[in-house]
């Protein structure tokens, strides 16, 4: 990791000298777990919107932590995985909206690392699709555990309903 000395006055009056982190290192890599095809008549964009998660959690895990909350309950830590996401912790979700050029057009970054996205089938004819969105803010212990389902649609290439 590349480390980069900042030395504001206030800090060094105090002896202490802050480090500025390169962000292109020690960060997580993503991997689309979902997506859903968006066109110009309803969307306002042809494209895909997706969700992408921590490459790290395979379906398998995924599937595993959902309602857990922990991946510390659910790997051994003896794994080679605990050990990644210990020394790295795993990275939030998020969902994007890309074109047809697969350019990033607007992104969501959700709080959580595990979230599912499910569209909805679009009622009487309405020209307009929405999503569901739940993201797992399971926790070990306390009265707000557990999965939080948002409704949102992509309208004129933004989401809207957020």
């Amino acid at each position: 990791m590349t480390l980069i000395p900042l030395c504001i006055p206030f800090y060094c009056i105090l002896g202490i000298v802050p480090y500025a982190r390169n962000f292109n290192e020690d960060m997580p890599s993503y991997t689309i777990v979902q997506s859903y095809a968006l066109n110009q008549k309803t969307n306002g964009i042809n494209g895909r919107l997706l969700l992408l998660m921590d490459e790290r959690f395979t379906p398998d895990i995924r599937e595993r932590l959902w309602g857990i909350a922990e991946w510390r309950w659910i790997l051994p830590p003896s794994s080679e995985l605990f050990s990644d996401l210990s020394s790295l912790p795993p990275g939030n979700a998020r969902v994007e909206i890309r074109n047809d050029l697969d350019k990033t057009i607007a992104v969501r970054t959700i709080n959580k690392p595990l979230a599912k996205l499910k569209k909805l089938a679009s009622a009487n004819g309405a020209n307009a699709d929405y999503y569901l969105l739940s993201v797992d803010y399971s926790t070990e212990a306390g009265s707000y555990n557990g999965p939080a389902t948002t409704l949102f649609k992509v309208l004129n290439a933004e989401f809207t309903i957020w």
